[in-house]
């Protein structure tokens, strides 16, 4: 399929200006021109999409021209593979359809707590956030508190940008500062180490959550034993 100009910005989710300038800075390739008319095409469109979602994820310009224009140093292709998803919904949408009110949303963006991309003035989402926001609906369904929700999601998410840092550092203090280190070799542990380390949080916070919640059940069915659980849970 061929697109003028305009018509790849709309079908890419960005402006005009936005195009010309990856194409100014050697991401975007050149258009088929016929006259005084150009023509993209719909590599031109994958490629825009491509760069769209590597942006998205925080990679730099000089990163995303590696990826996309030549074979990239093995650790940031590493980390390319865990880049966010396709944009799929905007904000009023996600409201609709999760019945998650659109003003929660919004301090769920704010908050740092939900990722969207802003496209021609609009948030849009995409599918790793359109899920968390079906559980955070979930819970609101069990009847948790929206704010308290909020004030909790916030913590969690200020400790974990924490330990995260102190892991990078540790990482790169260990690994990438390594002169002698095999970059392919610490690509492939990448690649192995964060779903692991994903799926060892996740079961970590289950487990301790699991813990937590049947304390309080035996405090409320089993005043005797509630006294016995609190004590051991100090």
């Amino acid at each position: 399929m061929r697109y003028r100009v305009s018509e790849l910005a709309t079908t890419a989710g960005v402006t005009v200006d936005t195009v010309r300038f990856y194409q100014g800075q050697g991401l975007l390739p050149s258009p088929e021109r016929e006259g005084r008319i150009v023509w993209y095409n719909d590599g031109h469109a994958a490629r825009l999409d491509r760069i769209r979602r590597l942006s998205t994820a925080g990679f730099t310009l000089r990163q995303i021209g590696e990826l996309i224009e030549r074979d990239p140093d093995p650790l940031l292709a590493a980390l390319a593979d865990h880049e966010a998803g396709t944009t799929t919904v905007t904000l009023a949408d996600l409201a609709t359809d999760t019945e998650v009110p659109a003003e929660v949303l919004t301090l769920g963006v704010e908050g740092g707590l939900l990722r969207a991309e802003r496209v021609h003035g609009t948030l849009r989402f995409d599918e790793t956030q359109v899920e968390m926001v079906r559980t955070v609906a979930r819970l609101l369904a069990s009847g948790v508190d929206a704010e308290g929700l909020i004030r909790l999601a916030t913590r969690h998410a200020d400790a974990t940008e924490e330990v995260v840092a102190e892991a990078v550092e540790l990482y790169r203090a260990a690994v990438l500062d390594d002169p002698g280190a095999d970059r392919t070799t610490v690509a492939s542990e990448i690649e192995q180490l964060v779903p692991a380390v994903t799926e060892l949080v996740a079961a970590h916070f289950s487990q301790t959550l699991v813990q937590r919640a049947a304390a309080v059940l035996a405090a409320v069915d089993e005043p005797a034993a509630g006294v016995v659980a609190r004590e051991a849970l100090r």
